[in-house]
C-alpha cells in the first residue's frame, strides 16, 4: 500500500483559489518486462473504473489472476474522470488543507494486509518502528564535539532517506 498527504497552507492574508489536479495510470507490468525481456503477449487491460472518491484499474494477466490497482482519495473532489482526479480549493487566509491518496494493489480476491488505511495511525506506526529501529542502530562517538557533531547530522541523513 502507498499513502501520500498534500498539506496546502495559505500564508497569504487573502482567501486563495486553487485547482489541484492528479492524473494517474497502471501498466501491470511485470518483472521480466522491467528487467528488459519484453513478452509478445499480453493479458487483457480493462477501462478504469470511477466511483465517488475511488478509481481502479484493472488487468487480467495471462495466469487468468485478475489484478486491481485501487486510488482512494479524499477530500470530495470537484471532477474524476479515468485517469486524472480535480479538487478546487478555496483556502482562507493563514489557513491549510489537506488532500490524502491511497494506492491498494489487489490480486484476485486478496486484497493488501492493509486494506483500510487511515494516514494518521499508519504515519504514527512507521515513525513508532523507525525509532525502535534506530534505537537499536550503531551510534558513533568521539572525543571531539565538532566532528561527532557533523557524524550525528550525517546519520540522521541516512536513516531520514531509509525511512522513505
Amino acid at each position: 500500500m502507498f499513502f501520500d498527504r498534500f498539506t496546502l497552507l495559505n500564508f497569504n492574508r487573502n482567501e486563495v483559489d486553487l485547482s489541484v489536479e492528479l492524473f494517474f495510470d497502471a501498466d501491470f507490468v511485470d518483472a521480466f518486462q522491467v528487467r528488459g525481456t519484453a513478452r509478445k503477449v499480453h493479458g487483457q487491460y480493462y477501462r478504469p473504473v470511477r466511483r465517488d472518491h475511488c478509481l481502479a484499474f484493472f488487468y487480467r494477466g495471462l495466469d487468468g489472476v485478475l489484478r486491481q490497482t485501487r486510488i482512494e482519495m479524499k477530500p470530495e473532489l470537484s471532477h474524476l474522470d479515468e485517469r486524472a482526479a480535480r479538487w478546487e480549493v478555496r483556502l482562507p487566509p493563514l489557513k491549510q488543507t489537506q488532500i490524502e491518496v491511497t494506492v491498494t494493489p489487489i490480486v484476485g480476491d486478496h486484497s493488501s494486509r492493509a486494506a483500510s488505511c487511515d494516514f494518521t495511525a499508519c504515519l504514527r506506526e512507521r515513525r513508532h518502528r523507525h525509532a525502535r529501529w534506530e534505537s537499536h542502530s550503531t551510534r558513533f562517538s568521539s572525543n571531539h564535539g565538532i566532528f561527532d557533531a557533523a557524524l550525528n547530522t550525517a546519520n540522521q541523513r541516512l536513516s531520514r532517506a531509509a525511512d522513505f
